[in-house]
This record gives C-alpha cells, structure tokens and sequence, in this order.
C-alpha cells in the first residue's frame, strides 16, 4: 500500500535498528541526549521498556498552550515508551511518549518529561542519518515537526 506524498519521507532514511540497555540510577531524557551524542545521530526514532521511578508525565492544555505535568508515585513498569530525536531551534530535542503501570496494572501516560531508571531500561533505536527539524507553530503553540520536502 503506498502512502500518500505528504506521509512519505524519503529523505529520512532509517539506520539498522541499535539496542541499547540504561543503567539503574539514570534518568531519562538524559540518558537518550548523551547516546545519540556518543554515536553522532542527528536524529533518531526510540522505543523502550523497563523498570522507573520518579516519573514525571505531562499532557498539552490547548487552553493554556502549557504542558501540565503530574507525578506517578513509586516505581512502576515502563509498559510502553516512544519517541523521536529532532532539532528545535538548533537544539537536539527528545519528543518522548510513556505508559507506566503499577503493580495493580493502573496506568498512567503522556509525554515524558522525566523519569529515574529503578531496575533498568531496554531500548531499541533507529538513527536517522540527517537532522529532522521543528518549527513553532503558533496556532496551536507547538514545535511541529517539518515536513523533509520542506527543509
């Protein structure tokens, strides 16, 4: 099935898959910044799953144009963690989504602003051998990622 011209990216070609492990006592996004630095990726596409704590998650207010943010108490399983690694004003930016639970299976999700590595984290990434970049986007006062036939 072919996409259409707007969802295909072809100047965004995808690297073999890099699996990596964060140690216990790292915090992320940190953690993320200084992997893609050590291996000199622009960009990147990042999947992950472990064991975290002090969890912090945010969600867009469109009425206030502010992330609000909220803590998950205690540790708890990183069920789900998804993200891309972009410029915003010539800056490296990590756009991170998670899903936590607790042992009772309640879940919380959201970005992810930042969270502390309690048992460890697994991650599975994807750099991309050009910087993708962000641009604000006032009507909804957002860093909107571009689209590559326009950079």
């Amino acid at each position: 099935m072919k996409g259409s011209p707007a969802m295909q990216a072809p100047n965004s070609k995808v690297g073999p898959v890099d699996l990596h492990r964060v140690p216990t006592g790292d915090t992320l996004p940190a953690a993320l910044y200084q992997l893609c630095a050590q291996h000199g990726w622009p960009s990147a596409v990042c999947t992950g799953i472990g064991g975290v704590a002090d969890v912090v998650l945010a969600y867009y207010d469109l009425t206030s144009r502010e992330y609000q943010t909220f803590a998950v108490p205690g540790i708890v399983e990183l069920v789900a963690l998804n993200g891309n690694l972009t410029s915003r004003n010539g800056d490296p930016f990590w756009h991170l989504h998670a899903v936590v639970a607790d042992a009772t299976g309640r879940t919380w999700g959201g970005h992810l602003m930042s969270c502390t590595v309690a048992l460890t984290i697994e991650l599975a990434v994807w750099p991309i051998a050009r910087v993708r970049t962000r641009t604000a986007h006032e009507p909804l006062g957002l860093y909107l990622l571009d689209d590559p036939a326009d950079e």
